[in-house]
């Protein structure tokens, strides 16, 4: 006989907890924690990728740029000109020399301007009538500076400035033609469009259109049947068909999605009573003793609904079968309770436009035309693009006026506007098939699709995939986490999950009864944080302002949650009853004179949250009973001042205010207490579910019994948390972060443990039968009573043993070779003296906080001469410049404030510090003439060794200034042991250092032969083993003291690998173990060396 075993799953970021419960003996058989690395943040991956495209494109025009010089006899190359201002102007109406064109155009193409879009803060300059060039020249004689002031000019206006130049060039040189200055600005102006999407024919990414070569070649043969054919970056988010593999949905504007849900609404509709009916011939009797409309009185219904422009759900049946609405049911209904009917209504729409400006039809009932268009019309971004579609296109045989396009593209903004340029959930090739079935059998798709077996094909090609993986196991299979829209931080749980379930099951050796899981709340959206961090910082406030007027008022002894919580809902109200609206007496919240009122009753909404209470008056809380405030106080016309009172009231939580101003049935109000509180809607737990779900199914093509699922909200395990309380007042189950992550393993083990209570029974019941409520309503009347008494006796003592000590920990050892080559930002470096140093700089001398003791620390040792190890640049290249910052400083830098806007005060540049523009007053640079650019930003250097310089080509700049990586992206440590000096010798391995194809390491790259030379050299080493990233390591040292953690990271500085727990790997240790780890947490040394 299988064992009876649930299974518990906490998910977080970067960890799963888990935990075994035994059904029968109620014991814990089993738990522990699995941690993962985070993956790094949508937006920084997203922000990351968008400059690497652009500083692409960028290089890519100058490219094309240089190109297209040469190409015209402009032969010279691209150099810096400190000048290239005052040229710019010159050139709009005096002769250039031809390098200083090649400069301007190169420049020009880097620093083309924009124009802002979505929640971009750009300043758009106001040119007055200027060329660019001659309003940064203003600025520059004022400032010395043009650049880098947080200001832009559009597009549009640096094109204006390229065409005044290269129009008064061609005067002096005849290789700048109009086709020339065309070819350039077209160069200048592109820009990818959004629907094009990265990469290209050329250039395959599995982020583009073109990820595979069958991709291209596919492209390329539509666009040789139709020139104007593109392929869209976001077709590939369109659903694919669920029947028919590989069949993409089609759209809602294709006739045949129109026919299939008209047919759809009419075979579904019963007539009670046809006596009297007209065309009786269009109708069978139903086993239930109702009629139904057969095959010629549904072609009839289409037939009416094709012929006729207006018409009216009612109109059909009235005008066909003489038949009224009471004569009918089993139709759906909108948002109004109303009969609802698909009646070809986009089809109709556009054939009574069509007809009514006189316009060709015959492409209408051409059906293949017709829906060519109308895919059309819903895949492309705009109506230029629609056009461009539907002209020399091989499937559309008419030709349009161009009033006809005129009237396709107002349609295109109708029906987007409509929210119809959208698409369903069949191919056409299924809704074909459905609508002749559905017609010659009389049934709905429903009916016919099970009649017919439509999903033959897509069960044996999912029971086909679910057996890929080769394995007889019965195990969840993680591939189809893959298919899922959602960030990679929810796919890396998923996985993480599956794995730890999979092992659980490999261990146990047979299936779970159920899988009980929650979900942390590091796994909501940003809007849903700052929801829930906003009603918690609400309440934190009323709490602490409740319990001080009560300790100063009323002493600490009558300062307990009772009272505290009444005078948090007193403050709500300003102390006035939230119904009737008196004023209460403060003095007696010690009496029954002030209550705390449920504002939807408890009995029938379960709620015992504080968003569901309120203050009230005696009389309010008697008279209003069990119902709801807006039956309480709409009887007596009071209403309506209640609800503004409410919503005006800053104090009270959105969530509350719901409850306050709720008007339906409660009744109703309990299915939506269940489906929000008793079902964790968490999206990565939904998923997980989804996921044991897909199983389900494979285990039912296998005859073996389905695995039951429960989401176990916040809501139950906190409450379970407040049920056990210590001697000193304190929760039993506390969580306290700072003390390891052994409390994941206490949440799976309470999920696991809800799962045999009263409440938890019902829970998975109602989870995994869709009919359990409309079985069970006297259910109802039992939750609340479960949820009061909400325990879990039998598993509370060997929860309270769990600690860091005894919990099982499975560490994710990093093999990946996949994401960024480094982990921290890219430096300028300077060489000097044989040693490296980044460029850093302070952005701005007149903000810079010089209150704060390191910031005025640095200054102090950036002015220092003596100091070698950092120091400004303007020290070695301007030193008269140098000396004038410093002097300023000395003198100074002990008055209170900014020493640099206190010295501009005294000389009397400026009087307002608060309006003071440190763009056009400011100290000057040291010249001859007094004259030099106002010093905003000052730059220096600081040593740092070990730098991994950049040596691409091109990337090295002027001055012996270079790039550099600071901390580049590990892949490992190999660890040697020196045969001679008998201790351990470690050389670290970088991600950029192994070929991605053959994941070996390319011993001719140049940061390996750097850290190969400086840690091994001629060392005469035996090689040992290969240390990743979380692999655990048990480490003796020379005192004979034994550490032990996971590897986290290595410090080249001083040679060593340190620990998670900071711990170190040292080269005098005298014996190391690495200790394998599995996915439960079991442990089994690996490998050991002593020395």
């Amino acid at each position: 006989m299988a064992k009876n075993y649930s299974v518990g799953i906490d998910m977080g970021v970067n960890n799963v907890g888990w935990s075994i419960l035994n059904n029968d003996t109620k014991q814990i058989e089993d738990y522990g924690v699995r941690l993962f690395p985070v993956s790094n943040d949508a937006k920084d991956r997203r922000e990351a990728r968008n400059t690497r495209r652009r500083l692409k494109r960028r290089e890519t025009r100058l490219d094309d740029t240089l190109n297209l010089l040469k190409k015209y006899g402009f032969n010279e190359e691209n150099t810096v000109d400190e000048n290239l201002i005052e040229k710019r102007v010159k050139g709009l109406n005096e002769k250039l020399e031809k390098q200083d064109i090649v400069n301007i155009l190169c420049y020009m193409t880097v620093h083309r301007g924009y124009i802002p879009f979505g929640d971009e803060k750009v300043t758009l300059i106001d040119l007055s009538g200027k060329y660019p060039c001659e309003f940064y020249y203003e600025m520059y004689k004022d400032s010395g500076k043009y650049r880098a002031r947080n200001q832009t000019v559009k597009i549009t206006d640096n094109v204006k400035e390229i065409k005044k130049l290269l129009e008064t060039q061609s005067k002096y040189y005849g290789n700048i033609t109009k086709s020339f200055i065309d070819d350039y600005v077209n160069i200048f102006t592109r820009k990818r469009k959004y629907w094009e999407g990265p990469g290209s024919v050329d250039d395959l990414t599995p982020f583009g259109r073109f990820k595979t070569e069958e991709d291209v070649e596919k492209y390329l043969e539509e666009k040789k049947n139709n020139p104007s054919y593109e392929k869209y970056i976001y077709e590939d988010l369109i659903k694919k068909c669920d029947y028919e593999i590989g069949e993409r949905c089609c759209c809602k504007l294709n006739i045949y999605y129109e026919l299939f849900n008209m047919y759809q609404d009419f075979v579904n509709v019963s007539f009670k009573n046809i006596d009297e009916l007209e065309n009786k011939e269009c109708f069978y009797e139903a086993k239930n003793g109702l009629y139904k409309l057969n095959k010629k009185g549904l072609l009839m219904v289409k037939d009416y609904c094709m012929n006729n422009f207006n018409l009216k759900y009612t109109d059909i049946f009235k005008k066909l079968f003489n038949s009224d609405k009471d004569n009918i049911s089993g139709y759906r209904i909108d948002k109004k309770h109303k009969p609802e009917f698909s009646t070809l209504n986009s089809y109709r729409k556009i054939m009574s436009e069509f007809t009514n400006r006189g316009f060709n039809t015959n492409w209408i009932n051409d059906y293949n035309c017709y829906n060519e268009i109308m895919e059309k019309m819903t895949l492309t971004p705009g109506g230029v693009e629609f056009i461009k579609e539907i002209e020399n296109n091989k499937l559309i045989p008419y030709k349009f006026s161009e009033e006809e396009k005129t009237l396709f593209k107002e349609l295109k903004e109708y029906f987007n506007k409509n929210t119809l340029l959208s698409y369903g959930s069949l191919s056409q090739k299924v809704l074909q098939k459905a609508i002749d079935d559905m017609l010659d059998l009389e049934k709905n798709f429903m009916q016919v699709s099970r009649i017919k077996d439509y999903g033959k094909e897509a069960r044996e090609n999912f029971i086909k995939q679910y057996n890929s993986s080769g394995s007889d196991k019965l195990q969840i299979n993680a591939s189809f986490v893959d298919d899922i829209i959602a960030s990679p931080q929810v796919k890396k749980s998923l996985r993480q999950a599956i794995k730890v379930i999979n092992a659980i099951i490999e261990k146990e050796g047979c299936l779970p009864n159920s899988i009980s899981i929650e979900s942390t709340k590091e796994l909501n959206s940003n809007e849903k944080k700052k929801e829930i961090e906003k009603d918690q910082n609400l309440q934190e406030n009323l709490k602490k302002q409740a319990s001080n007027y009560l300790s100063v008022t009323l002493g600490d002894k009558n300062c307990n949650e009772s009272n505290i919580l009444k005078v948090m809902l007193y403050n709500e109200t300003n102390g006035h009853c939230m119904y009737c609206n008196k004023p209460l007496d403060i003095n007696n919240i010690l009496t029954d004179g002030v209550q705390i009122e449920h504002i939807l009753p408890i009995s029938k909404s379960f709620d015992d949250s504080f968003n569901n209470k309120a203050i009230s008056c005696k009389d309010c809380n008697a008279n209003k009973k069990n119902m709801t405030p807006y039956q309480y106080l709409n009887s007596s016309n009071r209403y309506e001042k209640f609800e503004k009172r409410v919503l005006d009231n800053k104090n009270i939580s959105d969530i509350k205010k719901n409850n306050l101003l709720y008007k339906d049935d409660l009744d109703k109000y309990k299915t939506r207490f269940f489906n929000r509180n008793l079902r964790d809607t968490a999206y990565a737990t939904k998923e997980l579910i989804n996921q044991i779900e897909i199983f389900n199914d494979y285990l039912e093509f296998k005859d073996e019994k389905r695995i039951n699922t429960l989401s176990v909200p916040g809501q139950i395990t906190s409450k379970i948390r407040k049920n056990y309380v210590k001697k000193d007042g304190k929760e039993s189950l506390e969580k306290n972060r700072d003390d390891g992550v052994f409390h994941h393993a206490v949440d799976a083990s309470i999920v696991v443990s809800v799962g045999n209570t009263r409440i938890g029974q019902v829970m998975l019941k109602a989870q995994n039968d869709k009919e359990y409520w409309i079985n069970n309503k006297n259910s109802y009347d039992d939750i609340h009573k479960y949820l009061i008494n909400l325990r879990i006796d039998d598993t509370i003592d060997q929860i309270e043993k769990i600690n860091k000590d005894n919990t099982k920990i499975s560490n994710q050892v990093s093999k990946n070779l996949q994401g960024k080559l480094f982990n921290s930002n890219i430096y300028k470096m300077i060489k000097k003296d044989n040693e490296q140093y980044i460029i850093n700089q302070i952005n701005n001398i007149y903000t810079f906080d010089f209150k704060k003791a390191e910031n005025k620390k640095l200054f102090d040792k950036l002015l220092n001469e003596e100091n070698n190890e950092s120091t400004l640049l303007c020290y070695d290249k301007d030193r008269n410049t140098f000396n004038y910052i410093k002097k300023i400083y000395n003198e100074y830098k002990n008055e209170k404030g900014n020493p640099f806007v206190n010295y501009l005060i005294d000389k009397g540049e400026i009087t307002d510090v608060k309006n003071f523009n440190y763009d056009i007053t400011g100290i000057r640079m040291v010249t001859k003439k007094g004259n030099g650019p106002i010093i905003k930003r000052l730059r220096y250097y600081s040593r740092k060794n070990d730098l991994c310089m950049l040596n691409k080509k091109g990337i090295n700049k002027k001055n012996n200034t270079y790039l550099a990586l600071d901390s580049l992206k590990q892949h490992c440590v190999k660890v040697y042991v020196d045969n001679d000096k008998k201790n351990f010798v470690f050389l670290p391995i970088y991600i950029i250092s192994l070929d991605p194809k053959t994941k070996k390491i390319n011993e001719n790259d140049e940061f390996y032969k750097l850290f190969y030379n400086k840690y091994i050299g001629n060392k005469n080493v035996t090689f040992f083993a290969d240390i990743y990233n979380g692999n655990k390591l048990e480490i003796t040292k020379k005192d004979g003291t034994v550490v032990n953690g996971y590897y986290s990271t290595f410090d080249k500085t001083n040679n060593k690998l340190i620990l998670n727990n900071s711990s170190t790997f040292t080269q005098s240790d005298k014996k190391v173990s690495i200790i394998h780890t599995d996915i439960l947490g079991n442990e089994k040394k690996r490998l050991t060396k002593e020395l």
